[in-house]
């Protein structure tokens, strides 16, 4: 069946709106979110090999998704087949890792909790506290940190961030700026960064000292 092209989907009126929620959300999920967007895309008639593409998937997976529906109807489409046999986590979406990733770089000081280090435990506890997902394992916590080599538990940070409106607010205008340095200077506008130090120490000497045998330069 890979690559069939599905029947031209008709989604029923009641469903509509429930779909609509689901693919907007961030976190519900990933299957589900996908086989909303999937569905509701080709219903309303959008290119196979362009859903694809946006989606991360193949044709075969919005094949599926369309039979499904239609075959078992909105329950159907967004049971989740592995539950009960498969042991495996749910999938979770790319804006909750990058969130549980975010979570991970705080100090659990900067949470309110009187702990050191973050544990995969207090952080999927933390992490179902803040309503970044409803529901996740301190092994699925492991795997996503091992996948951007994070390791919270042997980091010690030397200062705490607190996060609130007005810190996202001057971040992201921060962030627009180096994000788009090298266009700036094409303009003749350059991205300064002054950053105050300190601690710094300043190690290089005038004349240079040359490296000798039993010592360091």
């Amino acid at each position: 069946m890979r690559g069939r092209r599905p029947d031209v989907l008709t989604i029923r009126s009641p469903d509509i709106s429930e779909l609509e929620r689901i693919a907007h959300s961030d976190t519900l999920p990933w299957f589900r979110v996908r086989r909303a967007r999937l569905d509701l895309g080709i219903a309303a008639g959008r290119r196979r090999e362009m859903l694809a593409s946006q989606l991360d998937c193949d044709e075969s997976t919005i094949w599926r998704a369309c039979q499904r529906y239609q075959r078992l109807g909105l329950v159907g489409l967004l049971a989740d087949q592995r539950q009960g046999h498969s042991g495996r986590d749910l999938q979770i979406t790319p804006v909750q890792r990058a969130q549980i990733v975010e979570l991970a770089c705080l100090e659990p000081v900067a949470k309110g909790l009187h702990i050191t280090h973050w544990s995969s435990g207090d952080l999927a506890r933390q992490a179902m506290a803040d309503g970044i997902v409803a529901d996740i394992s301190p092994r699925t916590v492991r795997r996503i940190l091992h996948d951007v080599d994070l390791q919270p538990h042997r980091t010690r940070y030397w200062k705490t961030a607190r996060l609130d409106a007005r810190f996202k607010e001057r971040a992201e205008q921060v962030l627009w700026c180096y994000g788009n340095a090298s266009r700036l200077a094409q303009q003749g506008v350059w991205v300064v960064c002054i950053d105050e130090v300190p601690t710094f120490q300043v190690l290089e000497r005038d004349p240079m000292r040359r490296a000798i045998p039993g010592s360091i330069e």
